[in-house]
């Protein structure tokens, strides 16, 4: 009897510190997001009380955003070149709430969302590593976007919500797989949400489609030889099937708008092919030159040496200790963030 009853006793002593646990990690989750906020929101401030536009893709998101209100399907109202719809509906959406449209408006929204990237980024090497090195992750980014005083990196450019999406889809890919204990229909949800956000980052800015492809590409090779212990097939063509639903959801939805609007033609001339004319002819040394100019730009300099600074310091610390110590999970997560970074 008394041994039923220590059981008892510690099982709901584990229980109280796991809901201990979970409600320490929310309180301190809650105060870094504080933090980063009003780190940012201070940083950036002057560019709130500005009454010009910081770039001319601010004017045409606004008056975008405004004429959804009146006819939402895109192509027909409007016409965003490479800027997809979703950039525009986010600006509808708070015209809807009641927000004057404004540049003021604009560059909130966009620290809004460097805030929310920032976050993700700090979630997602939570899972990857240990605090200290969420911390200073996330502090490398602050410096870059907090000290900046380049109109590229402050206004509501047409590349912060992709890259927000591309975040998002790679922190699902990230906790799916690190909760292999978890029920089958959450590890479900979790592809289904990382291939949405990845189906929902071309539809922001059309050259988000290469990097999206690319991810979602290596995420489901990895769907398929990361269950390949498993004698259950059918577990992976479940999993597989919530990934690729997800991926596929927001353009079979656009698109239905689009046809059934009669301007799929216009969609595709305008969106594709146009694009891909503006973008020229394209090969490795051109991509090799842009990189090396982004690499020595000098807002982002010194966010490179430190990530080239990291992955010296990795690389010794392996060759010292002969050997370099990566589980299976940690191969295609690097492998996921090296295709990310060569599809970039």
């Amino acid at each position: 009897m008394s041994t039923v009853q220590d059981i008892c006793v510690t099982e709901h002593r584990e229980e109280t510190l796991a809901r201990g646990g979970s409600l320490r990690e929310v309180l301190l989750f809650l105060l870094i997001a504080v933090g980063v906020s009003a780190c940012l929101f201070l940083l950036r401030s002057p560019t709130f009380f500005s009454a010009h536009e910081l770039n001319v893709d601010e004017s045409q998101m606004l008056s975008q955003g405004m004429k959804f209100l009146s006819d939402p399907v895109p192509w027909r109202s409007v016409d965003g070149t490479s800027s997809g719809p979703l950039n525009s509906y986010l600006v509808s959406l708070f015209l809807l709430l009641g927000v004057r449209a404004s540049y003021a408006f604009a560059h909130l929204l966009a620290t809004a969302l460097v805030c929310l990237q920032i976050l993700v980024v700090h979630r997602t090497l939570l899972r990857l590593g240990s605090r200290r090195t969420a911390f200073w992750g996330i502090l490398l980014l602050v410096f870059c976007y907090g000290f900046n005083d380049n109109g590229d990196y402050l206004h509501y450019a047409s590349e912060l919500l992709p890259a927000l999406f591309l975040a998002l889809g790679f922190h699902a890919f990230v906790v799916w797989t690190g909760d292999a204990s978890k029920r089958p229909t959450t590890r479900h949800w979790q592809l289904f949400l990382a291939g949405l956000a990845l189906g929902m980052a071309p539809w922001c800015k059309i050259q988000a489609l290469p990097i999206a492809g690319a991810l979602g590409l290596i995420m489901l090779l990895a769907i398929i030889k990361y269950n390949s212990g498993s004698t259950d097939s059918g577990l992976r063509l479940r999993q597989c099937t919530a990934f690729l639903a997800g991926a596929v959801l927001p353009a079979a939805t656009i698109l239905g708008v689009v046809a059934r609007a009669g301007v799929f033609r216009d969609f595709w001339y305008s969106y594709i092919l146009g694009n891909i004319e503006y973008a020229g002819k394209q090969n490795v040394w051109r991509a090799l030159r842009h990189l090396g100019v982004a690499m020595v730009q000098t807002e982002t300099l010194p966010l490179c040496v430190a990530s080239v600074l990291a992955a010296v310091l990795f690389a010794y610390r392996s060759r010292a200790e002969k050997r370099i110590a990566l589980s299976r999970r940690d191969v295609w997560i690097f492998a996921t963030v090296l295709v990310w970074l060569g599809a970039a």
